[in-house]
Parts: structure tokens; C-alpha cells; sequence
């Protein structure tokens, strides 16, 4: 797996795979009561989560900190390369925080190494 030019642990679940919304319909009343549903295709984008658990996908020091400077950089686009997939994402600001992580074994600040891994996840919004 990989976003942009960085590596990610091939174990990372991705939660939302199948939630995408390929329909939005919205339902109105007519005057004379009669319901009309109005129907278009998602042109947005789906959402896809990534999720690196207690026991499944750690993320190491380093890919957290590559993930919050990418997190950091304004209106960057990225290739996401996934189970045999390529998709453009972004990552998803609305959501925030778009890179949540948090140390497997938690420590006292400043004893943290390039050693230790992470649980978290990683909120994208295909483009």
C-alpha cells in the first residue's frame, strides 16, 4: 500500500471500502402532496478510512510524521495505490483531524524513538 511516495503497512483495514454512496436522492413534497424523489449520481468522491489497530497495521514513528507533514500541506493531491487499485485522494480536512495517531505503548513525552509504533487512522476523500 501506498500514498504518494510513502510506504504503508499492507495490513491497514480499510473500513469503509464498500460505504461508498454511488446514489444521492433527496425526496420533496409537492404542493399537491404528492412526493417527487430527485436522483443524481455521487460525483463527489467516496471516503476511505484507513485503519491501523492494537494488532493490525501499525504505522512506525517515521510514517507518522510523513503523514503530519502531508497532513500540513494545503490543497495536496495524492495517488493512493491499494489493493490493486489506484485512486487520487486528498486528504479530508472536513473530517478533522484527517491523520489521528496514537503510540501502541505509551510513553513519557520525549521518550518516543523511531522504534515505536502507532495505532490510527487515515481519513481520504477520493477526487
Amino acid at each position: 500500500m501506498k500514498l504518494g511516495n510513502l510506504d504503508l503497512p499492507d495490513d491497514l483495514f480499510w473500513e469503509n471500502e464498500y460505504g461508498a454512496k454511488p446514489v444521492i436522492a433527496v425526496t420533496e413534497i409537492t404542493v399537491s402532496g404528492e412526493p417527487v424523489t430527485f436522483q443524481q449520481g455521487n460525483q463527489a468522491g467516496m471516503d476511505i478510512d484507513l485503519t491501523a489497530g492494537e494488532s493490525y497495521g501499525w504505522l512506525s514513528r517515521a510514517q507518522v510524521e510523513a503523514l503530519k507533514e502531508m497532513e500540513a500541506a494545503l490543497g495536496a493531491v495524492y495517488l493512493l495505490e491499494i489493493g490493486g487499485q489506484q485512486k487520487t485522494v486528498r486528504l479530508r480536512h472536513e473530517d478533522a483531524p484527517a491523520v489521528e495517531a496514537s503510540p501502541l505503548m505509551p510513553l513519557a513525552p520525549g521518550q518516543y524513538s523511531v522504534n515505536d509504533y502507532y495505532t490510527g487512522r487515515i481519513k481520504l476523500k477520493e477526487v
